[in-house]
């Protein structure tokens, strides 16, 4: 494994530290997300970013793990950061730790990591594969002769 791998875990560090900042501030009264349902809303959109990034760094940093172990890690790290934030909340003044929005992150963290898996590893995929890899996706994958061509004059039968 590379030396610099951690390189690519730095987007997801970045992005829940944003997560930590933002629910270390106080929320007034006012706030559109005091709004029951809102805020999960909030924590789908903030933890499906943070499972999206987790997926891709697990990608990059861990090229052997399955697309369901990527999955199932995203989940897991997202999880975790969302069981410490909602622990942190229970601190914050105007804030209060809510089960159902831990529920949220996790689904938020499911979903981000099922859109990385799909968009950036069917890529990975595509440009791993080796012919004994496993399924093709179309014609374009297959030579002349197993798309339903020949490349003799005499037709796909033979002479």
């Amino acid at each position: 494994m590379p030396s610099r791998v951690w390189i690519y875990w730095v987007p997801a560090v970045l992005w829940a530290a944003v997560i930590w900042y933002a629910s270390s501030l106080s929320l007034g009264t006012a706030s559109p997300f005091q709004v029951t349902g809102v805020d999960k809303l909030g924590h789908l959109a903030e933890y499906g970013v943070l499972g999206l990034l987790s997926g891709w760094a697990l990608m990059m940093s861990r090229p052997d793990l399955g697309r369901w172990d990527i999955v199932q890690g995203a989940m897991m790290l997202g999880g975790a950061w969302a069981w410490v934030d909602e622990i942190h909340q229970f601190w914050v003044p105007g804030r209060t730790s809510d089960p159902l929005d831990m529920l949220a992150d996790l689904a938020g963290a499911g979903v981000g990591a099922w859109i990385a898996e799909r968009v950036i590893g069917r890529e990975r995929d595509r440009r791993t594969r080796s012919p004994q890899a496993g399924p093709r996706e179309g014609p374009e994958d297959y030579g002349p002769e197993q798309a339903g061509g020949s490349r003799t004059q005499e037709g796909p039968h033979g002479a």
